[in-house]
C-alpha cells in the first residue's frame, strides 16, 4: 500500500467520488475546521471507502473480479484498506481513484466553462439588446421632435411655453420648500421644547431626590454622632469617677501621709542645711 491518506485529507481529496452525503462530508471538516470530531470523520470515511470501492471494483476488467459478499473481502480486491487513523491504497487503487476524480474534475471544469460562456453571451445580448432599444427610443424622440416643431410652426412659442413653465414650477416649487422647512422647523421647535422639560422635570426629579436621601442621610448622621457622643461621655464621667475614688483612697491612705511627711522634713532639712552654708560664706 504506496499510498496513505488521514481520514479527513482522504475526504478532502476524494469526497466527491463518495454517495450523496460524501459532499456533506467535505463541507462539515471545512466549516469545523482540523478539530472535528475523530469517531464522525471516522464514520464519514468508512462510507466513503465502501462506496469508492464498488467504483474501483466497477473499473477493474469482469475476467478478474471475484464475487466477494464480504466487505473486507472487496476492499482487498479493490486494493484499499481502512486503518484507525489512515487509508491504504494500492497503486492501481489510486490509479483509478485519480482518473475517477479527474473525470470529475473535468466534467465540472466543463459545466463552469458552459456556465461562464452562457453569462458572457447573455450579458452580451442583453448589451445589444440595450444598445437597439436605445438607438429605437432615440430614433422615436428625434421623430417626435420633428413632428412637434413641424405642427407648432414656430420655435419662439415653444421657447417662451418652456420659460413660462419653467418659471411656473419654479415658483410652486420654492414655494412648497418654504411651507416644507417651516413645518419642520415648527416640529423640530416642538420636540426640542419637549425633550427640554422631559430633561427639565428628571433633572428636578433627581435632585429632589438627591435632598430627600440627604436629608435622610444627614438625620441617620446625626443621631448617629449624638449617640456616639453620649457613649464618650458615658465612658469619660466613668473614667473620671473611677481616677477621683483612686485618688481619696490614696489620699486617706495613712502610710503614704507618713511617707510624704518624711520626703518633706528631709527636704525641709536639705534646704536649712543649704541656707545655713550661705549664711556662713556671707559672713567670711
Amino acid at each position: 500500500y504506496s499510498q496513505r491518506y488521514l481520514h479527513h485529507v482522504f475526504l478532502a481529496r476524494y469526497g466527491l467520488l463518495g454517495i450523496t452525503g460524501a459532499d456533506v462530508h467535505v463541507r462539515d471538516r471545512n466549516k469545523r475546521g482540523r478539530g472535528a470530531d475523530t469517531q464522525d470523520a471516522a464514520r464519514k470515511c468508512e462510507m466513503l471507502v465502501h462506496s469508492v470501492t464498488e467504483q474501483i471494483l466497477d473499473q477493474t476488467n469482469t475476467h478478474e473480479r471475484e464475487p466477494h459478499h464480504d466487505v473486507s473481502q472487496r476492499m482487498i480486491q479493490a486494493g484499499i484498506q481502512m486503518g484507525i487513523t489512515k487509508v491504504f491504497l494500492r497503486r492501481n487503487a489510486f490509479d483509478i481513484l485519480e482518473q475517477l476524480r479527474m473525470d470529475i474534475l473535468y466534467h465540472a471544469s466543463l459545466l463552469l466553462q458552459t456556465n461562464a460562456r452562457t453569462y458572457l453571451a447573455y450579458n452580451q445580448y442583453q448589451y445589444q439588446l440595450y444598445a437597439i432599444l436605445l438607438l429605437q427610443c432615440q430614433s422615436r424622440v428625434w421623430c417626435a421632435k420633428r413632428t412637434t416643431h413641424v405642427l407648432r410652426r414656430i420655435h419662439a412659442a415653444t421657447v417662451l411655453q418652456s420659460f413660462w413653465r419653467k418659471e411656473v414650477q419654479g415658483n410652486i416649487f420654492l414655494a412648497k420648500i418654504y411651507v416644507i422647512l417651516w413645518i419642520q422647523k415648527m416640529w423640530r421647535g416642538r420636540m426640542a421644547r419637549d425633550d427640554y422639560w422631559e430633561e427639565r422635570i428628571y433633572r428636578t426629579a433627581v435632585r429632589l431626590q438627591s435632598w430627600w436621601r440627604c436629608c435622610a442621610d444627614r438625620e441617620r448622621f446625626r443621631d448617629s454622632r449624638y449617640g456616639a457622643i453620649l457613649i464618650q461621655c458615658f465612658v469619660r464621667c466613668r473614667n473620671s469617677r473611677n481616677e477621683m475614688r483612686r485618688l481619696r483612697c490614696r489620699a486617706n491612705d495613712l502610710d503614704l501621709v507618713a511617707s510624704e511627711r518624711d520626703v518633706l522634713r528631709i527636704e525641709a532639712g536639705r534646704i536649712r542645711r543649704g541656707l545655713g552654708g550661705d549664711q556662713r560664706g556671707q559672713k567670711n
